[in-house]
């Protein structure tokens, strides 16, 4: 996530207990923020997005 936030110049925020669920794996830098959004909403990741904040839910 902190990846994301450098390459899309969002701020990540984490609202309620952040799990400790660990991902590995790439994602190309070519791809769109809302490319890279859906991988992410694939793998059960619930998150919106409020201006420049991606906020990660649980």
């Amino acid at each position: 996530m902190s990846q994301l936030a450098r390459w899309y110049d969002v701020e990540v925020v984490y609202k309620g207990i952040i799990p400790e669920r660990q991902f590995e794996g790439e994602i190309q830098r070519t791809l769109s923020l809302a490319q890279a959004l859906k991988l992410l909403s694939q793998n059960h990741i619930n998150f919106k997005i409020e201006e420049r904040q991606l906020i990660v839910k649980p």
